[in-house]
């Protein structure tokens, strides 16, 4: 159930956040003051908020916990709900909705950390294709027939690669990322439990 809610947090309160991005200034205003996840292109995730996340995955009564155990139904769900904001704040989230918070952003920046390594192995792929067909083609006994395909082979990996080299929008901030990625085999190992 935790895992259908993650996209669907509400109004946070940033107070635990320590400059990933989740503090509230004094000019902050409405929405965007409420949920700080909210804009992808500004970082939220910090030390401490990962830390926290993490403990909170190896934590046999912590929040992913109090909303799993049993079917939650009409007449438990205050108390499974009560339980797992508890349970946020014992791993020094705020409430329920920051730690959903948390969750969203670290599931964004998994998400960017996929994509660039997809795009990267991409364009790895084309420019071996490209040097190994330059090098067939300085073979003496290399037919017409053959030299046309190499040769069309450069052209369309060529093409290919200005594509995937093109400047892209960017999804998650790289400071995300960045802190995402500091934290990430700890945060795969304790999630281990949760993929069973």
């Amino acid at each position: 159930m935790l895992l259908a809610a993650c996209g669907k947090a509400e109004d946070p309160s940033p107070e635990s956040s320590d400059g990933g991005g989740g503090s509230k200034s004094s000019s902050s205003t409405g929405a965007e003051a409420e949920k700080p996840w909210d804009d992808v292109k500004k970082p939220y995730l910090s030390d401490k908020n990962m830390s926290g996340f993490i403990e909170s995955l190896k934590d046999a009564n912590g929040p992913f916990d109090a909303v799993s155990k049993g079917k939650v139904t009409a007449l438990n769900a205050q108390g499974r709900m009560e339980d797992f904001e508890a349970s946020a704040k014992k791993h020094g989230f705020a409430s329920g909705e920051e730690y959903l918070g948390a969750w969203m952003r670290i599931g964004a920046a998994r998400m960017q950390i996929m994509t660039d390594e997809g795009n990267q192995a991409m364009i790895k792929m084309q420019e071996e294709s490209i040097a190994s067909a330059q090098e067939m083609l300085k073979k003496p006994d290399i037919t017409p027939e053959i030299k046309q395909s190499l040769e069309d082979r450069i052209k369309a990996s060529t093409e290919t690669l200005k594509t995937l080299k093109e400047p892209r929008e960017e999804g998650v901030n790289a400071k995300d990322v960045e802190t995402f990625k500091k934290h990430q085999a700890a945060f795969d190992e304790a999630m281990k439990k949760w993929s069973k």
